[in-house]
């Protein structure tokens, strides 16, 4: 007489229900002991995990959501196949008596699991063994068989709880059905983990990028980038590589804050960017900027202003500036008003001074980092232009460009403005470039106003200094020498040539 072991994590449950005498049914179809009669292939459920199913005189078993017919030894290969090897080392022997037990019940359509006890190779029920026997082989265990003999004498084994409605039973039946319906194409069942569904109609396999798979319907697969794969945007794929985004189902061109066409690292994360949907350093340029390729902030409204002679900085509210052209540059013709993350001040802390006169800046925030990459004591040396805290379109004026313009006027009284300095000091002004005396901030206090203005460069001396432009109410020209990073200057800013 041939026994079958009910155990094994991934044994088909309905298969030990039967070994172990159990002849629960949800009623839906007929049913042989707890093997399920359907009247087609196709009404087989999509969504199983422990199951076994009659079609005609064809056996089918349910391992994991997925329907083969149990024919020969090869359908027990093909599970095999499939399984890690601490799973096939628990339920191998289980796999090989469920083989016997299908096929010994092959075309016993209609019998009863008492009346197949009868066979000769028939399946012995657990609940016919002794309790105190300590064969492995005649146990029935509740892990798998959990409708068995386990349960009290006069309860129910097609309840799963006692007491549970009709109503219950049929809500679960029904999010069954949902779930079997999500992988049907044209009637017949996929597996969503390596097919899809094509066009509604056929069933294909999933596209391949790299190790991942994905639905040539729904994603796209950019080889060029790490094989990464990218949601299609109202179906159509785009160039990520030129950072392109989709947004709500157009595709935009966004920019990539800090990419000068070199760095690697900060192309792969704009990329990811794109892929994640979370940005940092991408930005829409239309409605947003970039300072110093390390900030992203939202650009606002200017209002209106003359082209000609002003210019929008659309990073602040109102930022409108004056400027002019001398000799073969273009420079603001007001001093910058731009509160910058640290290191900017209004003289006196009174913000009506930052009005009047714009504000004061560290030599680290005038070049656009911070007083631990720039301050006192830190070594930072640019060689290429800097745009530092000035608007998109214009930087910060090295020492050399300072001296180009101050060659270009002959003398730095005709930069000044033509009122508010002290002792006659006023300059004629005339070129529109109106430098006024407001003064500086010295660590813990501000002097100067009336007196002087000092304006800093991108040129650094040392780790200690950098290189700044000071007027006087004493003199007719301008002086650049080096003076400490932490002091707070002027800042005005140059267009670029391009």
């Amino acid at each position: 007489m041939k026994k079958i072991i009910c155990a094994g994590a991934a044994l088909v449950a309905s298969a030990c229900m039967v070994a172990c005498g159990d002849s629960s049914s949800d009623g839906s179809n007929s049913s042989s002991g707890n093997i399920v009669e359907y009247k087609s292939e196709a009404s087989l459920p999509d969504s199983c995990r422990m199951e076994v199913a009659l079609v005609g005189d064809t056996y089918f078993a349910c391992f994991e959501d997925k329907w083969v017919e149990v024919t020969d030894t090869a359908t027990i290969n093909k599970f095999k196949e499939d399984l890690d090897e601490s799973e096939l080392q628990e339920i191998l022997e289980d796999l090989e008596d469920l083989m016997a037990k299908l096929s010994s019940t092959s075309g016993k359509k209609g019998k009863s699991s008492s009346s197949e006890a009868k066979d000769d190779d028939e399946v012995e029920s657990s609940d016919s063994e002794e309790p105190e026997s300590s064969s492995d082989e005649e146990e029935c265990t509740s892990r798998k068989c959990k409708n068995s003999s386990s349960s009290a004498e006069g309860d129910s084994p097609s309840s799963s709880s006692e007491g549970q409605s009709e109503e219950d039973s049929s809500s679960s039946s029904g999010g069954q059905q949902g779930d079997d319906d999500a992988n049907k194409c044209s009637g017949k069942t996929y597996d969503p983990a390596t097919q899809y569904c094509q066009n509604g109609t056929t069933i294909a396999d999933l596209a391949t990028c790299g190790t991942a798979k994905y639905n040539p319907e729904e994603k796209f697969c950019a080889d060029e980038y790490l094989s990464s794969v990218f949601d299609l945007c109202d179906g159509k794929s785009y160039d990520v590589g030129k950072f392109e985004v989709c947004v709500s189902g157009a595709v935009k061109q966004y920019e990539c804050c800090g990419y000068d066409g070199s760095d690697l690292q900060i192309f792969m994360a704009c990329i990811s960017e794109i892929k994640t949907g979370t940005f940092e350093h991408l930005y829409d340029p239309t409605t947003q900027y970039c300072q110093n390729g390390t900030t992203v902030g939202d650009l606002v409204s200017c209002g209106t202003y003359d082209p000609a002679t002003q210019f929008c900085d659309p990073r602040a509210p109102g930022n409108i500036y004056k400027y002019v052209t001398i000799g073969s540059q273009t420079w603001m013709a007001e001093n910058l008003n731009f509160e910058a993350i640290e290191g900017s001040y209004c003289y006196d802390d009174e913000s009506a001074n930052c009005v009047s006169y714009g504000r004061l800046y560290t030599w680290a925030a005038a070049v656009g980092k911070s007083e631990e990459e720039c301050g006192y004591g830190m070594r930072c040396n640019f060689t290429d232009t800097v745009q530092g805290i000035c608007p998109e379109g214009w930087h910060l004026p090295s020492d050399n460009e300072w001296q180009t313009l101050l060659t270009a006027v002959n003398s730095a009284a005709k930069l000044k403005a033509n009122t508010g300095w002290s002792n006659d000091g006023n300059g004629t002004d005339d070129y529109g470039f109106a430098v006024k005396p407001v003064g500086y901030m010295s660590g813990w206090y501000y002097t100067g106003e009336t007196e002087n203005a000092s304006f800093w460069t991108s040129t650094a001396d040392g780790v200690n200094d950098g290189y700044r432009v000071l007027f006087s109410y004493e003199s007719d020209d301008a002086e650049v020498w080096y003076k400490d990073k932490g002091l707070g200057y002027s800042v005005r800013c140059v267009k670029n040539a391009n």
